[in-house]
């Protein structure tokens, strides 16, 4: 790729423009970008809570947000989520209710955090 010169605000430009698109079809980018910023971001609907990493939630939520957020899956969609991060097993998922399947999510999401030094323990 040959170097061209172009004034600063259109180089700016094109990069804000690249990370706009990239933001937009990249969820798992978009949510590191949404937390990086470190601001309080509107979650909802299954679509986007599922693809929240819930480790990362653990750390800057506290329990009760980290709750709200959650509580709007179904039984399915938290057992899916805790498989999907790896915190569960099938076997663990049996016999759980949403609300145990919400506190098994928190305390495992927690728990990981702690493993890989992210939290105290």
């Amino acid at each position: 790729m040959s170097k061209q010169q172009v004034p600063p605000q259109l180089a700016l430009n094109r990069f804000l423009d690249a990370l706009r698109d990239e933001a937009a079809v990249n969820v798992s980018f978009r949510n590191r970008l949404i937390e990086a910023l470190a601001l309080e971001v509107l979650i909802e609907g299954e679509e986007e809570i599922s693809t929240l990493d819930p480790v990362s939630l653990a750390i800057t939520k506290g329990e009760s947000a980290f709750r709200r957020i959650y509580e709007q899956l179904n039984a399915a969609g938290i057992r899916a989520v805790l498989l999907e991060a790896k915190l569960a097993t099938r076997p663990d998922l049996t016999g759980q209710n949403k609300s145990g399947l919400i506190n098994m999510l928190y305390q495992r999401a927690r728990n990981r955090a702690a493993e890989r030094g992210r939290i105290e323990g």
